[in-house]
């Protein structure tokens, strides 16, 4: 594995060209921060949290913030453009609506990921603005943070727009329906132990659990328990990555009171025992 890093900035900001025949890089996953990732060269399988997908030369990918992130060669070499800012570069400046619409966007982007290929109405300008960012990451010339910054601002506002302000009628509702019930999803992430239930979450919304159930997966496009096992099987991905601790260890950490379920779980969402895929970042 080869891997060029530009280093650390006196901004929350981050850019590397990782290429290789195998595992491209480290697995990433910063505290919030989201990514982009671009395929310079070959075919790479990507880990985004739980989904895994082959990607192309020129194919963009949008990962939200605080997922774990894995690139590796499928065949010959292979290299990819990571970048990554904090979401502080973005929130500093948005008024409340903007940073709400962030905020939805993180939430479907875990759901379903962010791909953009040739044909995609954003790519060239996903495209442009990645390689503007790059080229003023790696020339230091004085000012060089404002074009990065501007770079950013750009993509993410066109992420936004296209996602979330040109949309059709009923799905300006699932947005209203998402702000509503923003408490659930933040309850869920918050829940270390693992105790919340669909009940209690309904709760907090004033509902019955049938109606919560029903605008969350007309939201998200998953049950309200799809999502407490998504959100815990990619906590215990970020700990199998970060940590030497134990299976058992994980599974408590990640919410689970036991290991039988957390195994099976595991399996089914990633499609690998969490052995097995602690084997795998080796």
């Amino acid at each position: 594995m080869s891997s060029k890093s530009f280093g650390k900035h006196r901004f929350p900001f981050h850019m590397a060209v990782c290429g290789g025949y195998a595992t491209l890089h480290e697995p990433i996953c910063n505290e919030g921060y989201m990514s982009f990732v671009g395929v310079l060269h070959g075919r790479v399988k990507l880990r985004m949290g739980l989904h895994e997908l082959e990607a192309g030369e020129g194919e963009i990918f949008f990962v939200p913030e605080s997922t774990l992130l894995l690139t590796s060669a499928l065949s010959g070499f292979a290299s990819v453009r990571i970048m990554s800012f904090h979401r502080s570069i973005l929130t500093d400046n948005m008024d409340a609506l903007e940073q709400d619409l962030l905020y939805m966007l993180s939430l479907q982007a875990r759901v379903t990921p962010l791909c953009f290929q040739a044909d995609h109405p954003l790519y060239e300008k996903l495209s442009a603005y990645l390689q503007t960012a790059e080229e003023e990451y790696l020339s230091k010339e004085p000012c060089y943070q404002l074009p990065i910054r501007a770079s950013v601002y750009q993509m993410m506002t066109a992420l936004l727009r296209h996602y979330s302000t040109e949309k059709k009628d009923d799905e300006h509702a699932v947005y209203h329906n998402v702000m509503r019930m923003k408490i659930a999803p933040d309850s869920i992430e918050a829940d270390q132990k693992g105790s919340l239930t669909v009940a209690e979450l309904s709760s907090m919304l004033l509902v019955s659990p049938d109606h919560f159930t029903r605008i969350f997966r007309e939201s998200l496009g998953v049950t309200p328990l799809e999502y407490i096992n998504r959100v815990r099987i990619g906590r215990a991905m970020i700990l199998l990555a970060r940590s030497s601790d134990p299976i058992e260890s994980v599974a408590r950490a990640s919410g689970f009171s036991g290991t039988s379920y957390f195994y099976r779980l595991f399996k089914s969402l990633v499609g690998m025992s969490p052995l097995a895929f602690k084997k795998s970042l080796e």
